[in-house]
């Protein structure tokens, strides 16, 4: 008998499970070669659930499916290996806030259904998914606080990728965004126009001046960007001035260098986190291999401590730092009050 609509409720006390897409159809792997009729999944589940599509072509073994609803509190679905979803009329969160959809190969335009969570959705995920540009959806969801969007970009991305930023633009309640490895050159002009953000993480990328006078800048807390960018961007800093939580990312210096010294780029970047009174803490990203240091770095470094004595300096072995800005995150519907890390 083919099963067109499907109801499937969890109870247990677990309060995350993942389960695999075909779980719910057949005991085997997804088939486009053997499309399946299934119209309508719906699953509840008390707390977050997780779906597996693993290395199905998703829209080819399930051609009917128009109805996709979740009932819990959090959505991550991983592994996506096509380029496309089923051309879905409802897709709903019903219970939740947060929706993950990172490590997909999925078109931009597959995400179009993201607009009818534009009520409910206030953190998406959507990292590592190669989506070649921003998906235009995205301006939608204008109740989104938190947003991950790490390496939606490939290198050599055109203009018109590129452009694809301007959807972040009525996104005015965002408070944390992640844009790290998308190949940017320049900070787009959305993201730098957001005035709320407290979190912007801007690593792994080819920044080599960020702009002054930013909105963006003016409610800043937590900063995660590449040396390059920070040395050539003193005037962009110094307007960060509820800035607490510098985290610098080694790139690759050209002429490596041991050499402690005068520095014109970075005794002015010493001069800009001098003047940041909120400025608490200061950590670098450099990898264990790495024992060669550029001279601006270098001097930076070596003066920091003294010229910020109020912040605490540490390191880090990488560049998935993380996020402290606990406050925000413990408001979110789906963490329920939890604090995830201290401020």
């Amino acid at each position: 008998m083919a099963v067109r609509e499907l109801d499937f409720t969890v109870r247990t006390s677990i309060r995350g499970v993942t389960f695999p897409l075909a779980f719910f159809m057949s005991p085997q792997p997804l088939d486009s070669s053997s499309p399946l009729p299934l119209e309508v999944l719906r699953i509840e589940y008390i707390g977050s659930l997780g779906l597996f599509l693993g290395k199905g072509n998703v829209a080819a073994a399930l051609p009917r499916l128009r109805t996709l609803s979740f009932s819990c509190t959090a959505v991550h679905v991983s592994q996506g290996t096509d380029a496309s979803l089923p051309p879905l009329s409802d897709f709903s969160i019903s219970n939740g806030s947060l929706l993950v959809v990172d490590h997909n190969a999925w078109s931009p335009n597959s995400l179009d259904v993201l607009i009818q969570l534009s009520e409910r959705l206030e953190e998406l995920n959507l990292s590592e998914c190669r989506l070649g540009h921003v998906p235009a959806a995205l301006s939608a969801l204008t109740n989104l606080r938190v947003c991950y969007l790490h390496g939606v970009l490939d290198e050599g991305a055109s203009g018109e990728q590129l452009a694809s930023w301007q959807a972040l633009g009525p996104l005015r309640r965002l408070q944390f965004l992640s844009i790290s490895r998308n190949a940017l050159q320049s900070l787009p002009p959305a993201v730098a126009a957001l005035p709320g953000l407290r979190g912007l993480h801007l690593e792994e990328n080819g920044l080599l001046e960020l702009p002054a006078g930013a909105p963006c800048w003016g409610d800043l807390r937590e900063l995660v960007v590449d040396w390059h960018a920070a040395l050539g961007s003193p005037a962009a800093l110094r307007g960060a001035t509820r800035l607490t939580r510098l985290v610098l990312n080694v790139d690759s210096p050209e002429e490596p260098t041991g050499y402690v010294g005068p520095s014109e780029a970075g005794e002015h970047l010493l001069q800009a986190l001098a003047a940041l009174p909120g400025l608490r803490l200061v950590e670098e990203v450099r990898r264990g291999w790495r024992h060669d240091i550029d001279p601006d770095v270098a001097h930076v470094m070596w003066h920091l401590g003294r010229r910020c004595p109020d912040a605490q300096l540490g390191r880090l072995n990488g560049t998935n730092v993380g996020w402290t800005l606990s406050r925000l995150l413990a408001g979110l519907e789906h963490n329920k009050g939890l604090s995830l890390l201290q401020d």
